[in-house]
């Protein structure tokens, strides 16, 4: 009887560290991969993206930039839907880029369908979004302001 007691407190012990340091060793990854990998400026960017812009020389031109990674794109006769993110890697859309963290380069990827579409941020806040796009059609800079 005086075994089974000490094995029983053994047991628990045992089991208690363990499920410790396996939720810890979680809440650490989960949090250095939030974090370590991704610059601050980009986690900005994609907190600010999210919302409603419309194209400063056209507004009835506009897109909307979800939480989730959805886009939705409206112009006169068209609207589109599809996928965004924000990088600071290369090659995006097939083109050697910059990216420089001390210059806080980043790019918007959009993807809709099999058609992939990328352009520079140049500056973004919570009421302006400067793009420029990526590729042969560089370095037109379409300006966007928030709803």
């Amino acid at each position: 009887m005086k075994y089974k007691k000490t094995f029983f407190v053994v047991l628990t012990i045992f089991i208690t560290i363990t499920a410790v340091a396996f939720i810890y060793s979680n809440t650490y990854k989960n949090r250095l991969n939030n974090t370590y990998h991704e610059p601050q400026y980009i986690l900005e960017a994609r907190k600010n993206i999210v919302g409603v812009w419309y194209q400063e020389e056209n507004p009835t031109t506009w897109v909307e930039y979800t939480i989730s990674g959805t886009e939705h794109m409206h112009g006169e006769g068209y609207e589109e839907k599809g996928s965004y993110k924000i990088v600071n890697t290369t090659p995006i859309c097939g083109e050697d880029v910059e990216v420089d963290e001390g210059k806080e380069t980043m790019y918007l990827q959009s993807k809709d369908g099999d058609y992939e579409f990328c352009q520079e941020i140049i500056y973004i806040d919570n009421k302006k979004l400067n793009l420029s796009r990526v590729g042969p059609y560089s370095p037109r800079v379409t300006i966007y302001l928030k709803k």
